[in-house]
């Protein structure tokens, strides 16, 4: 299983978003599970910036690192007050679909994908490519910035 953000999180919440064939009751589970419940190991992945001393070495990942994990489960006890399904093959998923936790579900997605693509479009603005290159009266070309640049300062 994967869970984004689990070395943050006090417990998970552990079910199927695809659905499952009528025959697969037996993988039909939604609960939550402590953390630190024994048997539960979060495997996450070494952050992408692990090398970098100072923001300015990777920006991106120094804001904006995901730490995904996976989770692997060996002989994990779930509490009964923490099962919201169990052996019901359409219930695991409609408990998705056909409640609010789908669309919650994809705003915090939405959200954070839109966040960095407003930082993307802001950095590549920033950085002044794809600006267009206009020749100078010397034939010599130069960037869109600086000739608006230096029409401002006549």
């Amino acid at each position: 299983m994967l869970a984004t953000g689990a070395v943050f999180a006090n417990e998970i919440w552990i079910g199927n978003v695809i659905p499952l064939a009528l025959d697969q009751k037996n993988e039909a589970i939604t609960c939550v599970v402590p953390c630190n419940a024994l048997g539960l190991a979060p495997w996450s992945r070494k952050p992408l910036s692990l090398a970098s001393r100072t923001e300015f070495d990777s920006p991106l990942a120094w804001r904006y690192d995901e730490t995904d994990s996976m989770l692997l489960c060996k002989e994990v006890k779930v509490p009964w007050e923490r099962v919201f399904v169990n052996g019901d093959a359409l219930l695991s998923r409609d408990i998705y679909v056909k409640t609010p936790s789908h669309c919650f579900g994809n705003h915090q997605s939405t959200v954070r994908y839109w966040s960095k693509m407003r930082l993307s479009a802001r950095s590549v603005q920033q950085s002044g490519a794809g600006h267009r290159r206009e020749p100078d009266s010397d034939g010599e070309r130069e960037t869109r910035t600086n000739v608006d640049d230096r029409r401002r300062h006549r």
